[in-house]
């Protein structure tokens, strides 16, 4: 029997194939059917229905490591929790439902260190619920891009900048794979924010193949712009390091210097270590290229 939406969407997060299905069902216990869906699939259209099933489906939560930050996100007493994953109503995986333990330190560290972001303009990368770019644009940071893939994240975004009087002119929300060939960040950046985007071995070898094409396009520059501050935010996922330090080996052979230092570490709240496989803290980490 599979499980419910939200332990096997923990469980799931980094495996690749595994899709939690599109379709939707108003009759299931406890769901609530937001006004403006779709024929018989019921998937909400349009910006207003999408946030009107955010809103009814979530909860505003400060039961994390950032309490400053009110956030709408998917928690064990959520109806949708505990539904089966074909309860879904969108095509893409809710994964911005979940504050991710390495976006919550990343955030954190934000928080306490605005100066990292003050007067900076921001590329949040893999935005998800957006509270590490709302951090960013909370400690002062001239402008914010949160990107994500998934357009329901782009309208959850937008919902909790809101909710934590976030101005839509502070903080952007862009919709694209930026990680695809040939998308590397424009303008140039000050500051890359990476919270927990190091889950899975594909992904990171994409992160890293899109950070070597954008050292590369600055190096062939006449007038090399300084590099951009690249800020990650891992709660310990093995891939992380592994991948990074042979990424930053190969880089170092031929002929660079790019560097891996940690900042700073937390130790993460309750919550996130209970849905995150017994995860204790997570630590930031500033990788120079």
């Amino acid at each position: 029997m599979l499980p419910s939406l939200g332990p096997r969407l923990l469980a799931t997060r980094g495996l690749s194939g595994l899709r939690l299905g599109p379709r939707w069902s108003p009759v299931a216990q406890g769901l609530r059917r937001p006004s403006g869906t779709h024929g018989g699939t019921g998937r909400p259209q349009g910006e207003a229905a999408v946030r009107d099933f955010i809103e009814a489906n979530t909860e505003a939560s400060r039961e994390h490591l950032t309490p400053e930050l009110m956030l709408r996100l998917l928690t064990p007493r959520c109806p949708l929790w505990t539904a089966r994953p074909e309860m879904w109503p969108f095509p893409a995986d809710p994964y911005w439902a979940i504050y991710w333990p390495g976006g919550q330190v990343l955030a954190r560290f934000l928080l306490d260190q605005p100066g990292v972001v003050a007067g900076r303009a921001v590329l949040d990368l893999g935005s998800g619920c957006g509270a590490v770019a709302i951090a960013a644009a909370k400690a002062g940071a001239s402008l914010v891009v949160a990107n994500d893939i998934d357009p329901v994240a782009a309208v959850a975004i937008s919902l909790n900048a809101e909710l934590n009087g976030v101005r839509a002119d502070s903080l952007r929300v862009v919709v694209r794979d930026l990680l695809s060939p040939h998308r590397a960040p424009s303008p140039p950046w000050d500051v890359l924010l990476l919270g927990d985007m190091f889950y899975d071995g594909s992904t990171v070898s994409s992160l890293l193949r899109w950070l070597e094409t954008s050292l590369a396009r600055r190096q062939g520059q006449e007038m090399e712009p300084s590099a951009p501050t690249v800020l990650v935010g891992d709660p310990g996922r093995p891939v992380f390091l592994e991948r990074c330090e042979a990424w930053l080996g190969a880089r170092a052979t031929a002929g660079t210097a790019p560097a891996l230092r940690e900042l700073a570490r937390y130790e993460l709240p309750e919550s996130a270590r209970r849905d995150n496989s017994g995860l204790s803290d997570g630590a930031v980490w500033t990788l120079r290229l």
